[in-house]
């Protein structure tokens, strides 16, 4: 095998597999947004939002509230809990994408 076939050889897996992250996320972003419109991920649903304020640090917010911000602190509230769900629909659509990639490969 020549250099060439080497290289060519390296080039062509580095491109499969630089391929196959890209759809892999791909699909964990679409599974992450299918997630966040269900019942179980949504961040404004009462039981999520409960669970989230357990969850999450509400200093900064209550500062804001203290300081009659709130504006301020219903932006920061709205972020944090986004954020939490969408940190659990990460966990959850990277779980579903590894086990759909390992059917796959049965």
């Amino acid at each position: 095998m020549s250099n060439y076939d080497v290289v060519d050889r390296d080039l062509n897996e580095y491109y499969r597999r630089t391929e196959e992250a890209e759809r892999r996320e791909a699909l964990i972003e679409y599974k992450i947004d299918e997630l966040l419109e269900s019942r179980g991920y949504a961040p404004f649903v009462a039981d999520n939002l409960e669970e989230a304020l357990d969850k999450i640090d509400l200093y900064a917010l209550a500062d804001l509230l203290a300081a009659r911000k709130t504006e301020e602190a219903g932006e920061l509230l709205s972020t944090l809990v986004t954020d939490y769900w969408r940190g659990e629909a990460r966990e959850e659509a990277e779980r579903l994408a590894n086990a759909d990639y390992d059917d796959s490969r049965i």
